[in-house]
């Protein structure tokens, strides 16, 4: 085997200089983890350059590397980790924004085509999300086939204001007004046909309070609405036995209007 050509004086002062440097940042990154990355690259290609080839650097550049491997694991614990969970969270989010405005596009369907027309003025009324989605029957009677909404939501589960359907991270309810006037997400309830012409309510929340926290709201207007979802360590929200009651909107749930979405003027339908 041919032993590696000695290093030029020249080129070894300069990579005793780059090893001091490597090292003053790796020491940096200990302090400030989001140098741990940039320092950690420094130091990859010190080492390749062949700092560990100059027997008077090789401790010291072994003793950078040291740092700089446990500067970069406190990077990846503090920086990363936490980043990697918050854009999976915001992902989560995003996405159940989407699923809101997919019912309000289903509701607008059920205006339109008059699906639940009982006075028979052509102006459908709105559905719960069982109902919109092929899961439960149309007011009891029969299944919207096909469904308005596509498949993803689902399963459903039992929570105390009527049934969620789990779509990703989180739960979703569709509440209508009923026959005493307060909005019900319950299919047993007597509804108000003639006022869910105009009006429905639909929540988002966590499925867990691990993940996402914030809870989101959409009304007939599709104006969107987002909770911080309570101020403790755990959501008040979370699950299906700590679901949103159909009233959360307007009663101290902390809902705000989600980016300035302004609502629409006017429903499918109405005349200019």
């Amino acid at each position: 085997m041919t032993a590696a050509p000695p290093i030029p004086d020249g080129t070894a002062r300069r990579l005793r200089w780059a090893t001091v440097g490597s090292g003053l940042l790796a020491l940096l990154a200990l302090a400030i983890p989001k140098v741990g990355l940039p320092a950690a690259v420094v130091v990859l290609i010190t080492l390749a350059a062949g700092a560990l080839r100059v027997r008077s650097l090789r401790p010291w550049a072994i003793g950078v590397g040291v740092v700089t491997l446990v500067a970069f694991i406190r990077f990846a614990i503090v920086e990363a980790v936490p980043g990697v969970v918050q854009g999976g969270n915001m992902a989560a989010s995003n996405s159940a924004v989407h699923r809101l405005r997919e019912i309000v596009f289903a509701q607008d369907v059920m205006r339109q085509r008059g699906f639940v027309d009982p006075d028979g003025d052509h102006i459908g009324s709105a559905a719960l999300l069982g109902e919109l989605s092929g899961e439960l029957p149309l007011r009891g009677v029969r299944k919207l086939d096909p469904p308005l909404l596509a498949r993803g939501f689902g399963p459903f589960h039992d929570t105390p204001a009527g049934p969620a359907a789990q779509a990703g991270a989180y739960l979703f309810l569709v509440c209508l007004p009923g026959r005493n006037g307060a909005f019900t997400a319950n299919p047993k309830a007597a509804l108000d046909d003639e006022a869910a012409e105009r009006r429905f309510l639909a929540y988002a929340w966590p499925m867990g309070p691990r993940g996402p926290r914030q809870a989101y709201a959409v009304d007939q207007h599709e104006a969107i609405f987002v909770s911080e979802n309570g101020s403790g360590a755990e959501p008040t929200w979370a699950g299906p036995f700590h679901a949103p009651t159909c009233d959360a909107l307007t009663s101290g749930g902390g809902f705000r209007p989600w980016r300035g979405k302004k609502p629409r003027a006017t429903l499918p339908g109405d005349v200019p």
